[in-house]
C-alpha cells in the first residue's frame, strides 16, 4: 500500500532547496526591454540584472531574438555607461 503524502516533508524539502544559477551578460538595453545573453536561458524564467555598483533589478525572459534573451525589467534600469558592467544571476 503507498504511504501518504507528506505536505511537511515536501515543504521542508522545498525550503532548503538552491535555484539553479546560469550567468550571463546585458548586450544591449532597447526602451524598456534589456537583451542578454544567457546560456540555457528559457521564456517566463526570473533572472537578476547585476549592475556594478547599482542595486540589482530582477526581470523576466519574455521572449528571444536570436540567441539574446529579451527581458522584462520588474524595477527601473539606467544605462550603464559600459556594458561589460551588467551580470546575470
Amino acid at each position: 500500500m503507498p504511504r501518504p503524502f507528506d505536505l511537511q516533508h515536501a515543504l521542508d524539502a522545498l525550503e532548503s532547496a538552491e535555484p539553479a544559477r546560469s550567468h550571463g551578460r546585458v548586450v544591449e538595453l532597447l526602451g524598456q526591454t534589456l537583451r542578454a545573453l544567457i546560456p540555457g536561458a528559457q521564456v517566463g524564467e526570473h533572472v537578476r540584472v547585476l549592475p556594478r555598483g547599482a542595486a540589482p533589478v530582477d526581470a523576466k525572459i519574455v521572449g528571444f531574438r536570436g540567441d539574446e534573451a529579451v527581458l522584462l525589467p520588474l524595477g527601473e534600469v539606467t544605462e550603464p555607461n559600459e556594458w561589460h558592467e551588467y551580470g546575470i544571476v
